[in-house]
């Protein structure tokens, strides 16, 4: 089964609109607490393992562990 794939822009949420004009940033992207958080990779490797430990494999890990690796690489 294909899923789809969701594209969101962050400023579409009240609440992540004030907190950027808060910030003077025009993107969540922009701040730095985002990229240590969400683009870190060591974050998201450690967070991928918590998730499985907690809620078991779900068959996407290999995806997961690719998507990782792109952003070490880059």
């Amino acid at each position: 089964m294909e899923t789809v794939r969701e594209n969101v822009c962050c400023r579409s949420y009240g609440q992540i609109r004030t907190m950027l004009k808060a910030r003077n940033a025009y993107c969540i992207s922009d701040l730095q607490i985002f990229r240590d958080n969400c683009l870190n990779s060591g974050v998201l490797e450690t967070s991928r393992h918590e998730y499985i430990h907690q809620h078991g494999p779900s068959g996407d890990e290999h995806q997961l562990k690719e998507f990782v690796y792109v952003l070490h690489v880059v």
